[in-house]
C-alpha cells in the first residue's frame, strides 16, 4: 500500500462521510471509490458496505481503519529515525578492538563521543589484532582498532606509537634476560614477531618461557610477584613504583615501538554514522 492509502483510511477513521472524506483529500468521489476498492482487492476484504443510510464499515473495514493511524505514527517515526541515521545522529555502529585497546583506551574514547552523540550505540567485539582485521574485511564491523602492522587493502590512521619494555619487580639489565624466565601471555602474531625479531638481534639463545598464561592482567601478577620478567608495550597497568622498567633498544639506536591504528573499509567513508566516528576519533588523535 502507498502512504496516501493510510492517509485515506485514517481520514475515513475520522470522519466515516465519503464526500467530506474526498473534499478534505482534494478527490472527487468516483476517484476515492475507486482507490478503496483497489485497497479492498489487495485486502481481500470489504471495507464498507453502502445503502440509502451511508456508509456502514464491515468488521474488517473498521479493523483496517483504527489501524490506519498507527501505521501512519510508525511511518512517520521511522522517516524520521532514518533521516537521522542519514545525519550520522543515530544507529548503531560496530566496532573490532584488541583486548587490550578494547580495556585501556576505548572506553574513555566512547565516553567522550556520547556526551555530544547521545543516541548513538555500539557493538563491540573483541579479539586478536588479525582477527579484527577480518572482522572488518568481512564487513561484520564498521571500524576496527589493530596494534602492529598487519596487511589490509583498506583505509588505515595512525593512532600512536608504543614503546616496548621489560617489567620485572627488580633492576636488571639487558644482559641478564637470557639467565631469567619470561612470562608471556596469548599475544597476535604480528606482535609476537616483533619481539622475537627483537630477541634474534640482541640474543643467540632463545628466551626461557617459565609461564605461559592467556592474559595480560595474569602475566603482569606474575611479573610483581618475581617469577619473571615479561615484555610489554605502552601504559603499565600498575603504579610504576611498583616493577622496574627496562627499555627496549633496537640495533640502529631506536627504541621497539608498536603501531596502533585505526582501519575501515573505503566503501564506508560515505556513510555518515562511520565517518562522524572517524573525524571524531582523529580530531581527538590530534590533541594529544
Amino acid at each position: 500500500m502507498r502512504d496516501s492509502d493510510w492517509e485515506i483510511l485514517d481520514a475515513l477513521r475520522r470522519d466515516h462521510n465519503l464526500t467530506k472524506v474526498a473534499n478534505s483529500l482534494f478527490m472527487t468521489q468516483p476517484a476515492l471509490t475507486k482507490r478503496l476498492q483497489q485497497i479492498e482487492k489487495e485486502f481481500n476484504i470489504v471495507i464498507a458496505d453502502r445503502n440509502n443510510k451511508g456508509v456502514i464499515f464491515t468488521p474488517q473495514g473498521e479493523y483496517l481503519i483504527e489501524k490506519a493511524g498507527d501505521v501512519l505514527s510508525l511511518l512517520e517515526e521511522v522517516k524520521h529515525h532514518l533521516l537521522l541515521i542519514d545525519e550520522g545522529k543515530t544507529g548503531t555502529l560496530k566496532i573490532g578492538t584488541p583486548h587490550s585497546f578494547g580495556r585501556f583506551v576505548l572506553p574513555s574514547l566512547l565516553q567522550k563521543y556520547k556526551t555530544s552523540h547521545h543516541d548513538i550505540n555500539f557493538d563491540i567485539k573483541t579479539g586478536m589484532s588479525g582477527e579484527v582485521v577480518k572482522l572488518v574485511r568481512n564487513k561484520e564491523v564498521h571500524i576496527g582498532f589493530i596494534r602492529g602492522d598487519h596487511d589490509f587493502e583498506g583505509e588505515k590512521y595512525l593512532l600512536d606509537q608504543e614503546e616496548g619494555y621489560v617489567a620485572f619487580n627488580k633492576k636488571i639489565q639487558l644482559s641478564d634476560l637470557p639467565k631469567l624466565p619470561r612470562i608471556e601471555y596469548t599475544r597476535d602474531p604480528v606482535t609476537v614477531k616483533l619481539i622475537d625479531n627483537w630477541w634474534r638481534a640482541h640474543f643467540d639463545t632463545l628466551p626461557t618461557i617459565g609461564f605461559q598464561v592467556n592474559n595480560l592482567d595474569s602475566c603482569w601478577e606474575m611479573v610483581l610477584k618475581g617469577l619473571g620478567f615479561g615484555i610489554f608495550f605502552g601504559p603499565a597497568i600498575v603504579p610504576e613504583s611498583e616493577y622496574f622498567k627496562l627499555s627496549m633498544p633496537t640495533k640502529e639506536g631506536a627504541l621497539l615501538e608498536r603501531n596502533t591504528w585505526m582501519i575501515y573499509r573505503q566503501d564506508y567513508i560515505e556513510t555518515a554514522l562511520v565517518n562522524t566516528f572517524i573525524k571524531f576519533v582523529k580530531e581527538m588523535n590530534a590533541l594529544y
